[in-house]
């Protein structure tokens, strides 16, 4: 007897960029804020020391 497994489609991740301020700036800075890369520097430090979340 011949069994089989109907084939199946799946979707992957092939690559994952770095997230930092400066990249999410470049793909979101829609206005052209040139110091747009800075404040989410700032909101990113602030984040992570848990200043903002207080």
């Amino acid at each position: 007897m011949l069994t089989y497994s109907p084939a199946m489609a799946a979707t992957a991740i092939k690559s994952w960029k770095s997230v930092t301020p400066s990249s999410a700036a470049a793909v979101y800075n829609g206005h052209g804020d040139p110091a747009y890369a800075d404040k989410l520097s700032f909101f990113y430090q602030m984040i992570n020391s848990n200043k903002a979340l207080q």
